[in-house]
């Protein structure tokens, strides 16, 4: 009788999942492409604000000066990461070292994001 209802509540979360696994896909796919074209909007944005920028006087230069140091630095550390998890023969070593340096540039909490 255990046997019997172990299979049959087996069976049921089974058809369960056949069930939701679709709409859960989708909704996965949906948010990677919306997480994806956010993010293709912002590095748009960045670009062509430093290539063409409002001029606000000193500010801009010092925003400018600190959004291309930040992006220099974040550069780097996504490459050594890269290059270190390469080395050490860890699979998706350049990926993961993308992810590290796309992470490090949300203030504060990107970086400890990123180590993880």
């Amino acid at each position: 009788t255990c046997d019997a209802y172990v299979d049959q509540v087996t069976e049921w979360a089974i058809s369960k999942l056949k069930e939701l696994a679709p709409q859960a896909a989708k909704e996965l796919g949906s948010s990677v492409a919306e997480l994806a074209q956010y993010g293709v909007m912002t590095c748009l944005f960045l670009f062509f604000w430093l290539m063409a920028p409002i001029r606000l006087g000193l500010m801009d230069t010092v925003i400018r000066r600190y959004l291309f140091i930040k992006a220099s630095i974040c550069f780097s550390y996504g490459l050594s990461a890269g290059f270190w998890l390469y080395v050490t023969g860890v699979d998706l070593a350049w990926s993961m070292g993308l992810l590290a340096a796309l992470l490090s540039f949300i203030p504060e909490v990107g970086s400890i994001f990123s180590l993880l």
